[in-house]
Order: C-alpha cells, then sequence, then structure tokens
C-alpha cells in the first residue's frame, strides 16, 4: 500500500504487517466520534501501482 488507509477520514494509529502477510491498521474508536446506534464506516485507501479502494459496511456502535 503507497497510501496509508483511513477509516471514514481517520487515519490509522498504526499500519502492520500482520503473521500472516496480510496488511492491518488500527484505528483509536475515540477518534471516530460516534454515538450510539447504526452507523456506516468506510475504509479506503490507496496502492503503489496507482489507483485505489473502497469499502463500507453498517455496523452497531454501542
Amino acid at each position: 500500500m503507497a497510501e496509508s488507509p483511513d477509516l471514514n477520514g481517520i487515519a490509522p494509529t498504526s499500519v502492520y504487517v500482520d503473521n500472516l502477510g496480510h496488511n492491518a491498521a488500527k484505528f483509536a474508536v475515540a477518534d471516530l466520534k460516534r454515538e450510539p446506534g447504526e452507523a456506516t464506516l468506510t475504509l479506503s485507501g490507496g496502492f503503489e501501482g496507482g489507483g485505489g479502494f473502497s469499502a463500507s459496511d453498517r455496523v452497531t456502535v454501542k
């Protein structure tokens, strides 16, 4: 990955390769500032060779 991913525009607290060789990112939940209930979270980023990705999911915030 060339560009660091973001989650709803929030930068990760860390980006690393896990023990399976997958790129992984950690985000501070408090930075998302979501109220309890349903929310849509969108993860996006860019690739070294150009282009990018984006994926969204609805989650329940407790």
